[in-house]
C-alpha cells in the first residue's frame, strides 16, 4: 500500500532531462499514467495494458494469474529455477551498487 506522499510526490515532478532514451513529454505521459493508478482514488490497470499485449482480457489475465497450474504450464515450465535465482541475485547486487 503506498503512502499519499507517494503520489504527490511523482504527480508533481517536472522532468528536466532526466533520461537520455526518454524525451521529457514521453516522461510526463508514463508519469500521468503511473499517477492516476497510485492516487489515493486510483485504480491499476496493469492486467488491462498487459491483457492487451497478448490479447487476453483482463479477467483473463486475472484467472491465469491466480491458477498456479495454467502460470507453470504457459510460462514457468520453460524457464530454469536456475536462471530466475541468477536474475533476482543480480537484481539485487545492481540495487545495492546504486546505493
Amino acid at each position: 500500500i503506498l503512502e499519499s506522499w507517494q503520489y504527490e510526490c511523482l504527480s508533481s515532478a517536472k522532468p528536466n532531462q532526466w533520461l537520455g532514451f526518454i524525451s521529457d513529454d514521453d516522461l510526463c505521459q508514463w508519469q500521468g499514467l503511473i499517477a492516476k493508478q497510485i492516487h489515493p482514488q486510483g485504480k491499476s490497470e496493469t492486467l488491462d495494458i498487459l491483457g492487451k499485449r497478448v490479447s487476453k482480457t483482463p479477467e483473463e489475465m486475472r484467472a491465469l494469474l491466480d491458477s498456479e497450474r495454467r502460470m507453470h504450464d504457459n510460462l514457468w515450465q520453460y524457464i530454469p529455477k536456475t536462471l530466475l535465482a541468477d536474475v533476482e541475485q543480480g537484481m539485487y547486487d545492481h540495487a545495492r551498487m546504486q546505493m
